[in-house]
């Protein structure tokens, strides 16, 4: 039997085990005690950007006033922050405004530069925090600034907070305010776009979200990589509310069929878009602009829709111009026909009265459209491209009129109606422009159609 040691100086089996374990131990405090502090040493950086370019793009365009944002992963001391950060151009320091928010996380860094000069932004690895954190290495990055007061590129707008902009136009001799979201500031007097080969004009529907819907497509450009290629505009016909003297509102759902604004100044839904293609028709601002797409979803889907039928605009500007109508409920139909589901037939409807009127039909059409023939007004809408895009889940459509007599008549859903109407124009104007595309399994869903693949395959195609 072997007996415990104690007292002797040869170790048994059983000390020789705990020193074993007892040593592990200690290793493992001293490793992982280590890492601890290792990673209470140093801060990282969540995310940053140079007037809105990533650190990683190529930086030869930046605008002379500069904003740097950076968001830390924790919150950082101003002071240390202010010491840490450097910006140099041939050796001489630049003069710079250093500010925090989100609970000192974030830092957002400005100056006023000169043109056409190259300079290199610090941030040493010195101390950033109360706990003594500091950046693992140090930060630095070269960058150009535009080579004068014309811009010429930026990095798109992110979000939607900053994306909001006016427009100012003197229409009929009044001065007026319309909102649009829009992912660059399109009508800067000093811009020559030389990126901005294409625009979309996205309208939003009957709750005016013209943020959702500017999100919607803006998500699908990510994906296609055609951000840095093409305006996005969501024009926001909004309400009273909220309004200031200047801005056009519309209180009714009058502007999706080309109403007056509310107030004294009675200008058309329309007409903001043609002052838009206005601007966007300028070869100074935009050298390379080739095509401009027109799109909307439900409500801004009509408006769409009845837009490429009355605007004049298109036959007076460069751009090429498509329309996308997606799952509108209600369409224009240019002669007395409707279609019959059960027979698969056109007729011409005997009992519901008014179902040829605007935005049904021609009689009593808005002022927008005075003084043009009904029959040329038919015949340009078939001559212009437009693409029904249609969703083809009818499962649940809760805003689906099915009271009216004249939206009835148009269809038994709103997938149908799209259909209907696509007949419509093959049988009795063979030579239309309009074509159809299917989004599978989506129904009366905004997000799911622009963000559909059958959606970005017409996108490519259509600036291709």
């Amino acid at each position: 039997m072997t007996k415990l040691g104690v007292g002797t100086s040869n170790p048994t089996p059983f000390m020789k085990k705990t020193d074993f374990l007892l040593l592990s131990f200690i290793v493992f405090i001293l490793a992982y005690g280590c890492k601890e502090d290792d990673a209470t040493s140093t801060i990282e950086v969540v995310s940053s950007s140079i007037n809105g370019y990533s650190f990683e793009d190529d930086l030869n365009n930046i605008p002379k006033d500069l904003k740097i944002e950076i968001v830390f992963g924790k919150a950082v001391d101003l002071t240390a922050l202010k010491s840490a950060i450097s910006i140099e151009s041939n050796s001489t320091s630049v003069e710079v405004l250093v500010q925090l928010s989100n609970a000192g996380s974030k830092a957002t860094i400005e100056a006023t530069l000169d043109y056409n000069t190259r300079y290199v932004f610090t941030i040493a690895s010195e101390v950033l925090t109360g706990d003594g954190a500091s950046l693992e290495k140090s930060i630095q990055l070269e960058f150009r600034t535009l080579e004068d007061d014309v811009i010429r590129s930026m990095a798109p707008c992110r979000g939607t907070v900053d994306c909001l902009e006016s427009v100012e136009w003197n229409i009929n001799g009044a001065e007026v305010s319309f909102w649009v979201y829009a992912n660059y500031p399109f009508d800067l007097e000093n811009a020559a776009w030389e990126d901005l080969k294409q625009a979309i004009i996205v309208v939003h529907g009957q709750n005016r979200d013209a943020d959702n819907y500017y999100q919607f497509v803006s998500a699908s450009l990510d994906d296609l990589n055609l951000s840095e290629s093409t305006l996005l505009i969501a024009p926001w016909f909004r309400d009273a509310s909220n309004t200031s003297s200047s801005d056009m509102y519309w209180s009714s759902s009058a502007w999706r069929e080309g109403g007056n604004t509310s107030g004294s100044t009675n200008i058309s839904s329309f007409v903001a878009i043609d002052s838009l293609l206005g601007l966007l028709n300028n070869k100074n601002h935009f050298p390379v602009m080739e095509n401009v797409i027109i799109t909307g979803h439900s409500s801004g889907a009509m408006f769409t829709d009845m837009y490429a039928l009355a605007n004049s605009t298109e036959e007076l500007i460069d751009p090429k111009i498509n329309y996308v109508v997606a799952n509108s409920q209600y369409f224009y139909y240019p002669l007395d026909y409707r279609y019959n589901e059960s027979t698969q037939t056109f007729y011409i409807p005997e009992d519901c009265s008014g179902y040829n009127s605007w935005p049904y039909g021609f009689t009593n059409h808005p002022s927008y459209i005075s003084g043009i023939d009904e029959e040329q007004v038919n015949n340009r809408f078939a001559g212009r491209s437009l693409t029904y895009l249609l969703g083809n889940d009818t499962s649940n459509d809760p805003a689906l009129n099915t009271t009216n007599c004249k939206a009835t008549l148009l269809g038994s859903s709103r997938y149908q109606r799209g259909e209907n109407r696509y007949a419509f124009m093959n049988e009795f104007f063979p030579e239309n422009q309009h074509s159809r595309v299917i989004v599978e399994s989506i129904g009366h869903d905004g997000e799911g159609m622009y963000k559909s693949d059958s959606f970005k395959a017409l996108l490519t195609d259509l600036i291709k």
